[in-house]
């Protein structure tokens, strides 16, 4: 699609096929890690027992703790330790877009009192959080995001496992 429409700012994702490889990379490895790890710890502490009406399974939901403990400590110590950016870029790309939406979606659903950079997922993470903070400052932030307060408030109640 960045292909397509010209009018996308090409740091999304690069022409350059170097930086594109990079951003390609990211988004590969984030199917395996970063989203099924974030997203089972999501599925099992939430989604199942609250949308589909079923006991929590607090035994399932704490043993998913150590993958998204792992692939948070990858994220932060590989990912962004040499660029301010995921594919190791000087620009933000669609590969920073695919991990800020699963951080944050995980810190708002098991954090809820939490703000993203103070969540205990990511407040020893210092790469993570000073990448979110930069995230945080990126134009629209709020605006696509101005519905979270009403979710985070919606579950405020919902027992949760914590990190």
């Amino acid at each position: 699609m960045a292909d397509r429409f010209p009018e996308v700012a090409p740091h999304w994702y690069p022409k350059d096929i170097k930086q594109r490889a990079k951003v390609n990379m990211y988004l590969d490895w984030h199917h395996g890690h970063t989203r099924a790890h974030l997203f089972k710890h999501l599925y099992e502490n939430f989604t199942a027992a609250k949308q589909l009406g079923r006991p929590y399974n607090y035994a399932e939901a704490s043993k998913t703790l150590p993958y998204v403990q792992k692939t948070l400590r990858e994220c932060n110590d590989y990912l962004l330790s040499d660029a301010p950016y995921v594919a190791g870029l000087e620009q933000v790309s669609l590969a920073d877009l695919f991990l800020y939406c699963e951080i944050s979606q995980l810190i708002l659903m098991t954090e809820p009192d939490q703000s993203v950079k103070d969540s205990s997922f990511v407040s020893h993470l210092e790469n993570i959080r000073q990448w979110m903070t930069k995230m945080e400052q990126l134009p629209h932030h709020d605006e696509v995001h101005k519905l979270l307060p009403i979710i985070k408030e919606k579950f405020r109640n919902v027992p949760l496992i914590q990190f």
